[in-house]
């Protein structure tokens, strides 16, 4: 039967200084190996499936800071997508009022770094450029042996529902300010 081994081998002297002879320690990596196989096929159908998403798909560390970013995210934001890793993801987001979209986001945040998965977030972002982006985002922790070490989540461009129902609402205004002045019943 073959099987794999990872070994390490060290040459036996004598007290002369002589080779006498060589001691060698091997373990068997057969399983080690396999898994190691289906880990990286794993990877790359995933990430497959990340990098064809028309939704951005990103992680954060810790700190807010983004470790990876599909192509769809760094697009969403203006960036191309080897610049958009280390990015503060607080930084994307405006001070507005009343209220501000980084209390929101902070607050988010900490809720998922306690464990909490927080589904349809409506948050006021900017592109790269300054111009504003309406995102809907869904986050859920990154958890290793029970510990929250990061934070995963899907963003979806809300900015044309936000224009079309703008729109819709300015031509009910506009059809009440008719409707409201006719004459007519």
């Amino acid at each position: 039967t073959r099987f794999q081994t990872m070994s390490s081998m060290e040459a036996l002297e004598d007290w002369n200084g002589r080779v006498v002879g060589m001691i060698e320690a091997s373990v068997e990596v057969t399983e080690r190996t396999e898994m190691e196989k289906r880990l990286r096929a794993s990877e790359t159908k995933f990430r497959g499936i990340a990098e064809r998403s028309f939704d951005g798909i990103f992680t954060l560390d810790m700190d807010g800071i983004l470790t990876y970013a599909s192509p769809a995210f760094a697009k969403l934001f203006g960036y191309d997508q080897t610049e958009v890793i280390g990015i503060s993801l607080a930084e994307q987001i405006p001070e507005s009022e009343p209220e501000s979209e980084r209390i929101k986001l902070a607050q988010a945040f900490a809720d998922v770094s306690g464990g909490k998965v927080i589904d349809g977030l409506e948050i006021e972002a900017r592109r790269r450029d300054g111009s504003p982006i309406f995102v809907w985002v869904n986050v859920a922790p990154i958890l290793d042996e029970g510990r929250v070490v990061g934070l995963q989540g899907v963003v979806r461009d809300l900015s044309k529902r936000r224009e079309i129902e703008k729109s819709l609402h300015d031509t009910e205004e506009k059809f009440r300010g008719i409707a409201e002045r006719s004459f007519d019943g």
